[in-house]
Order: C-alpha cells, then structure tokens, then sequence
C-alpha cells in the first residue's frame, strides 16, 4: 500500500503519544496527542487522519467528541512494520 508522508507522519506520532502506542492492542491515544506528536498543522493532521482512516489503516474512536482516540488496525500494524514506523 502507497502510503504518503504525512501519513507516515500521523502514524508515528500515534506511535509516540504519551498516552499510549496505537500499535499496541488495547492502547488508544488521544487524537489531539497523535496531531501534536505528528509535526504537522492540526487542520492538515486531521486531513490526514481521515485519509488514513479510509484506507482502513486507523479507526477514530468517539469522533465526534473532545475524547477521541486512535485505534490502528491491523493493517495499520503491517505499514508500520513495512515502513518502520516505531515508538522510537
């Protein structure tokens, strides 16, 4: 699967969140700490985020309040792995 940049970007820092590593089964950080750990504007991080939600790589959980959180799926796992996406 061709995944971008800032994809790539989004899914790390839903890897470094301080609340949790969504590659971890059961681990769902908040979305607002996925965009700040992304690097990127807020507004084009949750453009991301949608991206990636609709190759079915993250789901949003509770999209529509202040808790939502990012669950990745286990594709999501395999790009990770494929583009070595880490905690790190």
């Amino acid at each position: 699967m061709n995944v971008t940049e800032k994809e790539q970007m989004v899914l790390q820092g839903a890897r470094r969140s301080q609340y949790g590593d969504a590659y971890e089964e059961k681990e769902y950080p908040w979305t607002f700490d996925v965009i700040d750990h992304s690097g990127l504007e807020a507004k084009i991080a949750r453009g991301v985020i949608s991206s990636l939600q609709a190759k079915g790589l993250i789901v949003v959980l509770d999209p529509d309040t202040r808790d939502s959180a990012i669950e990745m799926t286990d594709e999501g796992r395999k790009v990770c792995d494929e583009y070595n996406i880490t905690r790190r």
